[in-house]
C-alpha cells in the first residue's frame, strides 16, 4: 500500500471549503481516509464541478442525500429499481427509468448548450445495472464509492452482490473509495479490488476533531437494558442532563443502535411505546416487513428526519440504516448494543463505533459528544487461532473443488445453482457486469471477512478489557475505567498511533521493560499481534537492541528459530533412521509437517537433509514397479 498524508489546511472546516481539493488527489483508482464523519467529503462530491456518481451501500443514505438536494432544489438523479414482483410490470417500470436516466444525462451532458453537472446517486447494487447507460453517455464520470467499508462486511450476507459490484470498479478508471472508517489495513491488502491503491490520509488539526466520551456498561440482556433506560426517563423526563456555564441541558431523545430487529421488536411491546413515539429504521425486507406487522396498528418502517423536522422520542436503528446518513437531533443521546454471542449484533468496533457517534451533525446537540456502550462478551467455548486456520484452509480446498465443477455448467444451469454455505463456504455466483457471463468464483474476500469476523467475536470480545482497550485505541475517552489500568490503555492508544513496524517494536519493548508487571496481564488479551511477544520473549531487550528493532530481520531469524525448536521436533519423530522412504512421502509428509507449524515454505523430499544424512535408493513399490527415495541415516 502506498500511504499519503494530506495535512488539512487550518482554515478548513469542511472538504467544500478547500479550494482546489480535487487536485490533491492522484488521478485514476485511490482509497481517501477522509479521518471522522462528517467533514464534507460526501457533500462535496454531491455539489462540485465535476461529473459524479455517488455509490452508497444502503438506500437509507441514498435517500438520505437525496431529500437534502431536493430541499435545496438542486438536480441529481438517484436510481431506484422496481420494487414490482410482476416481471412484465418490473421490467416496463425498469424501461421508464432508463429512459430518464439518459435524458438527465443527456440534458446535463456538459456539451449541451444548456448545462448543468449531473450527479447520480445509486446503491452498490444497482451500480451495474445502470453502467451501461452511463459509459454510453461519452461522459467521464468520478464513481465515489462512499462507505466502502461495507464492502468488506457485507460480504457475510450477499457476497454476490458485492463481488459483482467490485468486479465493475475494478475496471473503471476514476474512482475514490472514501470513509472514516477504512477497512482496517492488515485486510485492506488483502482484499483482491484494493489491493496496491494508493492510500490518502486528511490529517486534520486536532481541534477540528470531536472527542467522544464513551460510557461502558457489560450488561445480560440488550432488552432489558433498554427496559431500564425507558424506564429511567418516564421518571426522570430526560435521558441525560449536561451542566455547562450553570444551565442544565437535558437530553430528550434517545437512538438506539441495535442490530436485532427482533429485539427492537420486543423492547417496543413490553414497554408498550405507541407508533407516534417511535422511529424505525431497518432494512426493509420481507423478513422486517413481517416483524414489524406484528406490532400493530401505526407502526412502520420510519425515515430519517431532515434538518428542522421533528424527531420521534426513541429511535431505533440497525447497521443496515445508519451507514454515512445525517442526523439532525438538537438533544439526543447516543446507545450502543453489542452482543457478540448474536452473530448480526457482534458490532464491529473498529469500524462501526466511530460512524455511530459520527451520525449526529448539528454542534448544537452538547450530547453528541457522548456515547453509552453496552456490551455482552463471549460466553462458552471460543476456537483457537491453529483450530480455525486449519478449518479454514478445509473449507477453502472444498470450496475450490465445487466452483471448479460449477463452472463446468451451462449458464443456465450455473444461474439456476444454489450456494449451500455449509457445503461451499467461499463460494459465490455472480454475472459479470461488462460480459454477462455468469461466474462461480472461490471468494477470497469472503475468506479474509470470516478471519476478521472471528478476530472480533474469539479474540476481542472474550474480556471486557480487551473490548476497552480497542474502543480507546479508535480515539474515544472512556468515562469509567475501573478493570484496565490507565498505563496500560495510554500504553496501547499510543501503539497504535505509531505508524512503523520497527518503531512500534522498540515502544513494545522498552515499554515493557519498565511496567515489566502489566505484560503478563495484556498478553492475549489486547488486538496487539502476537509477533511483537514473540519477538520479546524469544529475543528478549538485548537481542531487540542488537537487531536495531528490524521487524524484517527478527521475522527472518524468527523463521529460522520455529524451524530449529519446531520442526526439528516434528521431523525426527516423522521418520526412522535406517527406514526407506519415496520422495512422494516425504514430500507429503513434510507438507503436513509445515502447515501444523505454520512454517511458510514448499515442501520438497530434499530438506530432510538439513535433519539427516540421506542416500538415493530405489524403493519397491510392486511386481516390477520401482520408485525413487531416500535412505535416512544419522547425520
Amino acid at each position: 500500500m502506498k500511504k499519503k498524508i494530506i495535512h488539512v489546511p487550518n482554515n478548513v472546516n469542511y472538504i467544500s471549503d478547500w479550494v482546489g481539493f480535487e487536485n490533491e488527489i492522484p488521478q485514476g483508482q485511490v482509497i481517501i481516509n477522509k479521518k471522522y464523519p462528517g467533514c464534507g467529503l460526501t457533500y462535496w462530491a454531491l455539489h462540485n464541478n465535476i461529473p459524479t456518481v455517488l455509490c452508497v451501500p444502503r438506500k437509507y443514505l441514498a435517500e438520505n442525500k437525496v431529500e437534502q438536494m431536493e430541499k435545496k432544489h438542486e438536480s441529481c438523479f438517484y436510481f431506484r429499481p422496481s420494487s414490482k414482483t410482476d416481471r412484465e410490470k418490473q421490467k416496463e417500470e425498469n424501461e421508464k427509468t432508463f429512459m430518464n436516466l439518459r435524458n438527465y444525462i443527456t440534458w446535463q451532458n456538459p456539451f449541451s448548450p444548456c448545462h448543468t453537472v449531473p450527479k447520480v446517486i445509486v446503491t452498490y447494487d444497482s451500480l451495474p445495472t445502470i453502467y451501461p447507460i452511463l459509459k454510453d453517455s461519452g461522459i467521464g464520470f468520478l464513481y465515489v464509492v462512499d462507505e466502502h467499508q461495507a464492502c468488506f462486511q457485507d460480504y457475510t450476507l450477499k457476497p454476490d452482490v458485492i463481488e459483482r459490484v467490485s468486479s465493475l470498479l475494478y475496471k473503471l478508471c476514476n474512482v475514490w473509495y472514501i470513509s472514516a472508517t477504512p477497512i482496517l489495513e492488515e485486510y485492506l491488502d488483502r482484499m483482491e479490488f484494493l489491493q496496491n491503491l494508493p492510500y490518502i490520509e486528511l490529517e486534520w488539526s486536532e481541534d477540528k476533531i470531536m472527542k467522544v466520551q464513551t460510557q461502558y456498561l457489560p450488561m445480560t440482556s440488550t432488552v432489558d437494558e433498554i427496559g431500564k433506560i425507558i424506564s429511567r426517563y418516564r421518571n426522570d423526563g430526560f435521558f441525560d442532563t449536561i451542566i455547562e456555564n450553570g444551565i442544565c441541558y437535558e437530553s430528550t431523545e434517545a437512538i438506539f443502535f441495535v442490530n436485532n430487529v427482533r429485539d427492537i421488536a420486543k423492547v417496543i411491546t413490553e414497554n408498550k411505546l405507541q407508533a407516534s413515539e417511535v422511529n424505525i429504521l431497518v432494512a426493509n425486507d420481507s423478513k422486517n416487513k413481517k416483524i414489524i406487522k406484528g406490532l400493530g396498528n401505526g407502526f412502520g418502517f420510519g425515515k430519517i428526519p431532515l434538518r428542522g423536522k421533528p424527531h420521534c422520542t426513541y429511535t431505533f436503528c440497525s447497521k443496515c440504516s445508519y451507514f454515512g446518513v445525517d442526523f439532525y437531533s438538537t438533544s439526543a443521546s447516543t446507545y450502543v448494543f453489542a452482543d457478540s454471542n448474536v452473530k448480526s449484533m457482534c458490532t464491529d468496533l473498529s469500524l462501526d463505533l466511530v460512524q455511530i457517534v459520527g451520525r449526529q451533525r448539528l454542534a448544537e446537540n452538547r450530547f453528541r459528544k457522548r456515547c453509552t456502550i453496552y456490551v455482552k462478551t463471549t460466553i462458552g467455548t471460543t476456537t483457537s487461532r491453529e483450530q480455525f486456520y486449519a478449518d479454514q484452509e478445509m473449507k477453502w480446498q472444498q470450496s475450490e473443488a465445487i466452483c471448479n465443477e460449477w463452472n463446468k455448467l451451462s449458464q443456465g444451469a450455473l444461474a439456476a445453482t444454489e450456494v449451500k454455505r455449509d457445503i461451499c463456504p467461499y463460494g459465490v455466483i455472480y454475472e459479470n457486469p461488462l460480459t454477462r457471463e455468469r461466474i462461480a468464483k472461490n471468494c477470497v474476500n469472503a475468506l479474509i471477512a470470516e478471519q476478521h469476523a472471528w478476530e472480533m467475536r474469539d479474540r476481542i470480545y472474550v474480556r471486557h478489557e480487551s473490548v476497552q482497550s480497542v474502543i480507546v485505541r479508535n480515539g474515544f475517552k472512556m468515562a469509567d475505567n475501573p478493570d484496565l489500568p490507565p498505563m496500560l490503555l495510554s500504553f496501547i492508544d499510543e501503539f497504535y498511533r505509531l505508524e512503523d513496524d520497527n518503531t512500534r517494536m522498540m515502544y513494545f519493548t522498552q515499554f515493557f521493560d519498565t511496567y515489566p508487571d502489566l505484560l503478563a496481564y495484556s498478553n492475549g488479551i489486547h488486538n496487539i499481534s502476537s509477533k511483537y511477544y514473540n519477538y520479546y520473549y524469544v529475543y528478549g531487550s538485548d537481542g531487540l537492541r542488537a537487531f536495531n528493532y528490524d521487524m524484517a530481520a527478527l521475522e527472518q531469524y524468527y523463521e529460522r528459530y520455529k524451524e530449529l525448536y519446531l520442526l526439528t521436533p516434528e521431523i525426527t519423530k516423522s521418520f526412522v533412521i535406517g527406514e526407506r522412504y519415496s520422495k512422494k512421502y516425504i514430500k507429503d509428509t513434510l507438507t503436513e509437517i509445515y502447515r501444523r507449524c505454520h512454517i511458510n515454505k514448499t515442501a520438497k523430499a530434499i530438506d530432510l537433509q538439513e535433519y539427516f544424512n540421506i542416500e538415493e535408493v530405489k524403493i519397491s513399490t510392486g511386481l516390477n514397479n520401482r520408485t525413487n527415495g531416500f535412505l535416512i541415516k544419522a547425520k
